[in-house]
This record gives C-alpha cells, structure tokens and sequence, in this order.
C-alpha cells in the first residue's frame, strides 16, 4: 500500500516556470500530485578564500563566495488509469527537459516556493537529474501513478522575492558647491551640503540593482555612501533620453533608450562590478544611504532604483 500524505503538511504551493514561461504547478491538486519532499534550500555550500604565510599554522580567511546549490525534489503523481499514467509522465518531462528554450537564447527557468503567507522565493534553475521512471517496488502495486526523484542545479544559489521594487530617488537642487564636471569627493549628508536617500533593504544576501536615469541630467552621479560604491556618467543626459544601467552578474550592461550602448560613458572609478545594496548588518538596519548629484535637472529629470529582495536560504 503506498503512504499517503497528510493534507496539513501540504501548506506550501511549489512550481517550476520553464524558460518560455510555462508554468508547472507541483501542487495544483493534492489528491493527483504533490511535492513529498524537496531539500536543498537551505544554506548554499560556502567557500571560504584563504591565505597562509611561509610559516603560518593553518589559514587566515580573508572572505567567501556561494557555490552552486543542488535541489533535491520528490515528486508524486496519483492517476487513475494507464493511460493517464503514460500521460502525465510525457507532460512532466516536456516541461523540465532542458531543451525548452526560446529560439537563440539558453536561460535557466525558475523554481517558485509560495508560502502560507503568499511569500515568493524565486531560484534560477536548470534540471540536472532525473526522472528515471524506475520500476514499483516489488508487492506494491502503483500502476497508475509515479513517485520520482528529480534534481535541479542553481548556478546562482541566491534566491529572490520576483516582487522588484522601485523606488524614485529625491533628486537635489544643483549646490554651490558644486561644480561641473563634477570631481569627488562629494560631501553628502545632513552638513549642509548634498541631500541623501534611504533605502531600507530587508533581504539577507547583496542585491545588484538597476539604475534609471532621465534627463536632462549633466554628469549625473549615484553613491551607495554605506558601502562606499558610486556609479558616475562622465557625459550628459538630454531632456527625453533615458540610460539604464543594470548591474545583475551576468547582465551589466548600460544602455540608452534608443538600444545604444553607453558602458564607455561611466567614469573609470565608477563601480560597475560591486555596486550593490547591502543587508543588515552590514548595512545597519538594512539602511543604504543613498547620494544623488547632477547637473541642471528639471521637472522632466529622474534618477531611480530597482532591485529584487534576496535571501541565502529559505
């Protein structure tokens, strides 16, 4: 006989979206099939950057980075006859096999975990294992349905709420102190001299955001002052114009509205690889403190920030 599982254990709702955008529901009837168990969210293997002296015993750590993470998934299907068996087996695998790509692109799809609370994480993943569709355990009889191990391999192992905020950042009027081309230091801060922006951040892993700047703007400069990070344009932004710097691993690029690539444009010092929101407490209470300066802006001028809440484990 083959267990069944308690409907009070089945409070979450998991899914897998597919590169394309399908979207299959692990979860979508509990009766028909289930998750009866899935592991690998927690901590991502960490490693950890080392230096020993000639005559040093042991290590001194100098930091770490995340490795990739593998989720482990049990997955069970119920059905009611051979044929709905045969059925659902060739739906399953259409949605994970790795090949369901948009033409000329390869992307991971996404592993959703919805909690009792309608909180989302999201986890970029490709499938790396699995089904094998082995055979029913001998003097068991499940015909009809199918109970199989699959595992999903996460290059980044750091999950996210797909809930992006953004938020408009208070844009100072140009200072005396000032002057343009602008050099650094600026003095930001509540001296007197240019106004900040807090953002609070309550993920518990860096978030790399993306800026939105419109002008006309000249010379226009953002600064995390918490960590001490700063992305400048050494040109100017014309009323109408729009630059967009996104600044996700994998994905920095700094463009214009017109599709033009303007990565030439950021100041040697500016922080493209780096510049990220930082969590608690690190950033103490999550605060960022944010510094914004450019030159001649108007009621058409914006500067922005756009980020996905991120988490080392769930």
């Amino acid at each position: 006989m083959i267990p069944t599982l308690s409907r009070t254990r089945q409070v979450e709702f998991n899914q897998y979206i597919t590169p394309d955008g399908e979207v299959y529901r692990f979860n979508n009837n509990i009766d028909k099939f289930m998750i009866a168990g899935i592991g690998g969210l927690g901590m991502p293997p960490v490693d950890y950057r080392t230096q020993r002296g000639p005559f040093q015993d042991g290590e001194t750590p100098l930091g770490f980075v995340l490795g990739p993470r593998v989720i482990t998934l049990l997955h069970r299907y119920n059905g009611e006859c051979r044929q709905d068996y045969w059925d659902h087996r060739a739906e399953f695998m259409n949605f994970i096999r790795p090949n369901r790509q948009t033409l000329g692109s390869f992307q991971s799809g996404v592993l959703r975990i919805i909690q009792p609370n309608n909180a989302m994480r999201d986890l970029s993943v490709f499938i790396q294992s699995g089904p094998g569709f082995m055979g029913t355990q001998q003097g068991r009889w499940d015909e009809f349905s199918f109970q199989e191990a699959i595992q999903f391999i996460a290059h980044d192992p750091v999950l996210f709420d797909p809930n992006q905020t953004l938020a408009d950042l208070t844009l100072p009027s140009v200072s005396d102190e000032l002057e343009f081309p602008i050099t650094f230091p600026i003095e930001f801060g509540s001296d007197g001299s240019v106004p900040t922006n807090e953002i609070v951040y309550v993920g518990t892993y860096k978030s790399y955001p993306t800026i939105i700047m419109q002008g006309p703007l000249i010379q226009p400069v953002i600064q995390n002052i918490t960590t001490q990070e700063k992305i400048q344009l050494e040109s100017t932004i014309v009323s109408g114009r729009t630059v967009t710097i996104n600044l996700e691993f994998g994905n920095k690029t700094v463009t214009d509205d017109l599709g033009n690539n303007l990565v030439g444009e950021l100041t040697s010092d500016s922080d493209l690889a780096t510049f990220h929101l930082e969590p608690a407490p690190g950033a103490p209470g999550g605060v960022n403190e944010i510094g914004i300066a450019a030159g001649e802006t108007d009621a058409n001028s914006r500067i922005a920030i756009s980020w996905f809440d991120k988490y080392i484990g769930v």
